[in-house]
């Protein structure tokens, strides 16, 4: 069967289909700290990082060795209680795969708004109806709305992050930002450049750095000054940029494929053939 392009969400997805054994998590986790000792005795990542890390890891490595009649999903309630209860409003989306590289489907952007985390996690399902029969009123005033969730929720909320999902078509499926080092780029410069700004502002980004996605909150409410929001913004940067340069390393080192995979795989995690390549491809 041919291979075939999927999203960088539809790559995120799939860790919450797989059931991914331990020992190839144990040894994707191993392959990236050894990258970053190799550079570093500093922690700048956080574990939360590192876990999505070793999973687009250890995805990457199943998709490329295993056939399909050896793939093993988590079985339906496993999975339906995973996307539950992560935080984001939409999770149930149709999980499509590609034929054709400029497929419009495939280059187009994929927008999702985060869960607070203010709200408790056995009311995750409630937001998330609330949040989609109002979403009209959160794209009008997002003032109005947060003043009537909170009323609602009787929390008081921490900004919602609209959570942008960029195609993996021409792009490989590691960068997260769609910005990757070339094949003539000095190996190892994003982790070189992030470390050298570390050391730069190692106070506040030990202050803040692992709060990266609270820096907004934290200006609105002055407890944190514009110079260290625009430290933490720029770290986040590097931080993504240096990421992806670990993972892109560690698949070039296994010599997978970053970008392609089996359609019969595919098949089997429940992907179905997009529409618009089948039409564009007539």
């Amino acid at each position: 069967m041919p291979l075939v392009y999927i999203t960088k969400y539809s790559l995120i997805k799939i860790g919450g289909i797989l059931d991914i054994p331990y020992e190839k998590s144990l040894t994707a986790s191993n392959a990236i700290q050894t990258i970053i000792a190799s550079h570093t005795k500093e922690k700048i990542f956080s574990a939360p990082e590192l876990r999505v890390m070793t999973m687009t890891l250890a995805v990457n490595e199943i998709l490329n060795t295993e056939t399909a009649g050896n793939i093993k999903i988590m079985n339906q309630r496993k999975s339906d209680i995973y996307s539950r209860k992560q935080r984001v409003i939409f999770y149930q989306d149709r999980l499509t795969y590609h034929y054709n590289k400029d497929c419009p489907n495939l280059l187009s952007d994929y927008n999702n708004f985060t869960i607070p985390a203010e709200i408790p996690e056995h009311r995750i399902e409630e937001y998330r109806k609330y949040f989609i029969n109002n979403i009209d009123v959160f794209n009008r005033n997002e003032e109005a709305y947060y003043a009537q969730a909170n009323a609602f929720f009787r929390v008081h909320m921490s900004p919602i992050k609209k959570s942008h999902y960029a195609n993996s078509g021409k792009d490989s499926v590691s960068s997260n930002n769609l910005l990757q080092s070339s094949a003539d780029e000095e190996d190892g410069k994003y982790i070189e450049e992030a470390l050298s700004f570390f050391q730069t502002y190692k106070k506040t980004i030990n202050k803040y750095g692992y709060a990266s996605h609270l820096k907004e909150k934290l200006l609105q409410e002055n407890k944190m000054s514009m110079e260290d929001y625009n430290i933490i913004t720029a770290w986040h940067i590097l931080k993504t940029n240096t990421k992806s340069e670990i993972i892109s390393k560690i698949i070039k080192i296994n010599q997978h494929s970053e970008q392609l995979f089996s359609e019969e795989v595919m098949i089997a995690l429940g992907f179905h053939g997009c529409a618009t390549c089948k039409a564009l491809n007539k």
